[in-house]
């Protein structure tokens, strides 16, 4: 979905109509990305191709985490990272698995960096938004698309644990032996 459509079917289930104010677009707008980033506070999975040469590949901007890097046969590959630089050895093309801080909606035809399945949260995130500030009827029907963005937001968290990958974890309270 665009930031228009996104923005159509908030509308349509906040009970609002066009055009609307100018303060309120710019309300909407926010409460729009505001749902971006609630729906991903950890940012979004991202698969990307990067070439090593002389050790080194630059990372793309807003990187919070890198997840994995395989090689051409798809083989982990060990890595460190230190800024916007991952250090790997040899030279050659890598996919790495990264989680990138989501980019805000500017234009009517921008559409999220995010799997489509999920798009329709967005709106449900706004209309929540717009809707908790009016009476009890409206406050009502606010609950109702806070608990349909939340059943996504539980589910996009799955569905991002999945594609990351088993991660190892260290127990920092063990003895050591």
């Amino acid at each position: 979905m665009t930031l228009s459509e996104i923005r159509a079917r908030t509308l349509e289930q906040a009970g609002e109509l066009e055009p609307l104010p100018g303060a309120l677009n710019e309300v909407l707008l926010h409460y729009i990305n505001e749902g971006i980033n609630a729906l991903c506070p950890d940012g979004a999975l991202h698969s990307m191709q990067l070439s090593a040469s002389g050790g080194a590949a630059t990372l793309p901007e807003g990187v919070l985490a890198i997840c994995s890097v395989s090689d051409a046969l798809g083989r982990d590959v060990p890595f460190r990272a230190s800024g916007s630089a991952i250090y790997l050895s040899p030279d050659g093309a890598y996919t790495a698995r990264l989680m990138i801080a989501p980019t805000p909606l500017l234009d009517l035809s921008d559409a999220p960096a995010l799997p489509e399945a999920y798009h329709g949260a967005l709106a449900d995130y706004a209309a929540w938004r717009l809707l908790s500030t009016g009476g009890r009827a409206q406050q009502a029907r606010a609950e109702h698309y806070h608990q349909a963005f939340l059943l996504q937001k539980s589910q996009y968290q799955r569905h991002t644990d999945a594609a990351r990958g088993p991660r190892s974890r260290v127990n920092k309270y063990a003895q050591g032996g």
